[in-house]
């Protein structure tokens, strides 16, 4: 069972991500390419210095989908070099914006094999969560609400909500 978490966020004027939902998009050999933070601040400084502040972006290919090669894999690896904090990180064709699939985990024994969650998969979740209308919209505090609440010297806590219930 894939592990998904949903963000709100309350942004403007940024293009929409696009999900392939394509059968037979998924093959070995086909050239892939990512977008994120793996190591997350460390590898945006040198000396101490900040060199960098847009995602890192690699290139790699499918190396295997899962189970076998089909219309609708289950999974899919690429041969993409990712360390910790990679995980969430969009994974799309190097010659186009649409995204493939989400890095879902590393696994590091004798080699480091980077799993990826189809977006066909992301796509079902994601349709599955807006149906049941689980968005929250209004209960949760901002950061604005926050920091308007806040005096200085304040630190600010953070509380967990709990969204999704499972089913009896």
């Amino acid at each position: 069972m894939p592990d998904l978490a949903f963000v709100q966020l309350e942004v403007r004027h940024l293009a929409p991500v696009v999900l392939d939902e394509e059968e037979n998009t998924l093959r070995a050999g086909r050239r892939v390419a990512t977008a994120g933070f793996p190591g997350g601040s460390v590898p945006l400084t040198v000396y101490g210095h900040l060199t960098q502040i847009t995602p890192t972006l690699r290139q790699g290919i499918i190396s295997a989908v899962y189970p076998f090669p089909c219309p609708r894999p289950h999974g899919f690896t690429i041969d993409v070099m990712t360390q910790g904090g990679a995980s969430g990180s969009p994974v799309f064709l190097d010659d186009s914006p649409v995204v493939i699939g989400m890095i879902e985990s590393v696994v590091r024994s004798a080699e480091n094999i980077t799993v990826v969650l189809p977006s066909h998969l992301l796509a079902w979740g994601l349709a599955t969560f807006l149906e049941q209308g689980i968005l929250a919209t209004g209960d949760f505090p901002t950061v604005e609400d926050l920091l308007q609440t806040s005096k200085p010297g304040d630190d600010l806590q953070w509380e967990s909500y709990l969204v999704l219930k499972p089913k009896p």
